[in-house]
């Protein structure tokens, strides 16, 4: 048997295998399609078809354990003021809606004008408090936990999910 192995073998030595480019493939679409799961990406995967919710205290997968998610990357409000008080509704969505750093880049850009200055938020972002004094002002990031923004226009979470958790999963 091993003088058959081994002649099988100097015979493919000169043979280009192109089997591994579709494993590569299958692959990777498989770890983009556990992303949701591990707390890394959302947005770009389909699961927000199924109502399938990673953040604390709602997970709802049947397959994945809460356990397996490696970080919770809501941004949860606790504290939200607009401008000298006169924008009500606003504060009620920022506290009643989970948020993260790419909807907070845009909520920046669309809701900082001088009527609504100072925007008072603060909060928890992966279980760390937080206080931004000013989102409007510069230099507002330093306030949140965290790294260095990679990507801070890529918007790999879902934007106005709920903090209650009233949604089944299918999967």
């Amino acid at each position: 048997g091993l003088v058959v192995a081994l002649q099988g073998r100097r015979r493919d030595r000169g043979r280009v295998h192109r089997g591994g480019l579709p494993a590569v493939a299958l692959a990777l679409w498989v770890a983009n399609g556990l992303t949701p799961y591990l707390g890394l990406q959302y947005q770009h995967t389909a699961a927000m078809l199924s109502g399938l919710r990673v953040d604390a205290g709602c997970h709802n997968s049947l397959v994945m354990p809460e356990a397996l998610r490696l970080v919770d990357p809501y941004i949860r409000l606790d504290v939200a003021r607009v401008g000298p008080g006169h924008r009500p509704e606003r504060e009620r969505i920022l506290l009643e809606t989970l948020w993260n750093l790419p909807a907070l880049y845009t909520m920046r850009a669309n809701w900082c004008i001088p009527e609504n200055r100072p925007i008072t938020l603060g909060g928890t972002w992966d279980g760390v408090a937080f206080t931004v004094p000013d989102l409007c002002a510069d230099g507002w990031r330093a306030a949140l936990p965290g790294g260095p923004d990679w990507l801070p226009g890529f918007q790999r979470f879902q934007k106005n999910l709920r903090r209650t958790c009233p949604t089944a999963c299918i999967h």
